[in-house]
């Protein structure tokens, strides 16, 4: 789905489907202009690639930049021995392992605050509801400063919780 909406979205931006193609790791497909790629695909594809015919790197999801999988893309591209363009958006700048981005991409064009988003119309008024439970999270371990979801769904998910919500 998520590569559907950047062909989408390429298209709207005037790249035309001729120079357009999606990488999926089950199909094979020629290599065009403009590839759209999963990380995790385009990490273990990258023999299909010559490195000098790649200029410019999109990255989506930019907080993730300073991981290993997406470090061997960089790497195998050369982008910053060749100072090639890359290009990174988030959401979500702040990482809670705080690696800093600043140390995979060389400046912040543009910055907009939540409350900027909210007052421009861009997002609706976030409002917030404290309900009270009888459910512990205490036991539940964390990565990377989140709860393990898997652990957090078990315990939130039941037909007690869900009936409060619903209420």
């Amino acid at each position: 789905e998520l590569l559907n909406q950047t062909y989408d979205k390429a298209k709207l931006c005037g790249i035309e489907e001729k120079d357009l193609a999606v990488v999926k790791s089950n199909k094979k497909e020629d290599l065009k202009k403009f590839n759209i790629a999963m990380v995790q695909t385009l990490s273990k594809n990258l023999e299909r690639y010559i490195p000098d015919d790649i200029e410019m790197i999109i990255v989506d999801e930019a907080h993730h930049a300073t991981a290993a999988s997406y470090r061997k893309i960089f790497d195998f591209f050369k982008i910053f021995q060749e100072k090639k363009i890359l290009i990174g958006f988030t959401a979500t700048p702040l990482r809670g392992d705080k690696n800093c981005l600043s140390s995979i991409f060389l400046s912040q064009s543009f910055k907009m605050t939540l409350s900027e988003a909210t007052t421009l119309g861009y997002i609706c008024p976030v409002h917030g509801l404290k309900i009270e439970l009888s459910k512990s999270l205490e036991d539940i371990e964390t990565i990377q400063g989140d709860y393990d979801i898997s652990k957090l769904d078990k315990i939130m998910n039941c037909p007690e919780v869900n009936k409060i919500i619903i209420d």
